[in-house]
């Protein structure tokens, strides 16, 4: 009987120990939350511009995202940044096909301001907002090389490729190419799936390697004045 009273005493104790603790735990993850939602919710919301593009619908919400500086030459690239994720499809005449290039500078975006520091002018790389700037990449990379900008690749989606009839990340792009001031701007890629390399050759050319619908491709290009040098199929392992 004595033991009986004893193994009760002990399993209540027990009880009160597991539910102390399953207290203590609901109690830091509900903590753990309402702070996360006190931190996001007083976190300070980005100041809308709107001298720089119309959004009559207030759909945009237009701000300028994190600059990019370009090394060698006096410029500063502003993206347009929209709170708008996607672009109603227009008329635009464009390409195809994803890319694998992760290099990303801040948000999608819209459109690109050139900004001269030294001369304090600007313009805008495109007349307009219809297509989306997945990612802007300067060339050499400037996190891996002391080396002036030669060129500036934009990953851009401007071909409703998925016929949803609006622009987005989910439709296919294509690669271009201008000059580190913002001129010149041509198609370099109509279609790829994976960009494997860009290399400089000399002092005015580059070699891109890219994968396109399960083929592995070189193309060699000038850059001033523009031109397609040479494209080839990289030759496949002939088994004797």
């Amino acid at each position: 009987m004595e033991d009986n009273k004893f193994f009760k005493l002990v399993w209540r104790i027990n009880g009160l120990i597991i539910l102390g603790g399953a207290t203590l735990i609901a109690l830091f993850v509900v903590y753990n939350i309402a702070k996360d939602f006190i931190r996001s919710s007083n976190r300070p919301q980005p100041v809308v511009v709107e001298n720089l593009a119309s959004d009559p619908e207030d759909k945009d919400k237009w701000v300028i995202g994190s600059p990019i500086h370009v090394t060698g030459n006096d410029f500063m690239l502003l993206p347009l940044v929209s709170e708008n994720k996607e672009v109603k499809m227009l008329s635009v005449a464009n390409f195809s096909k994803p890319s694998y290039d992760k290099r990303y500078y801040g948000n999608l975006s819209k459109n690109i301001l050139f900004l001269d520091k030294k001369e304090n002018k600007s313009f805008w790389l495109f007349k307009d907002t219809n297509r989306l700037i997945l990612n802007i990449t300067l060339f050499p990379d400037q996190f891996n090389n002391v080396e002036p900008t030669k060129a500036i690749f934009y990953n851009v989606v401007s071909k409703d490729t998925n016929k949803d009839k609006k622009l987005t990340k989910e439709d296919d792009s294509s690669l271009f190419m201008s000059t580190p001031e913002g001129e010149n701007y041509q198609l370099i890629l109509e279609a790829y799936d994976r960009l494997i390399s860009r290399d400089i050759v000399g002092d005015n050319q580059i070699l891109l390697v890219f994968q396109n619908k399960g083929k592995a491709f070189s193309r060699l290009i000038q850059l001033l004045p523009y031109k397609i040098i040479s494209s080839v199929e990289l030759p496949k392992v002939e088994n004797s």
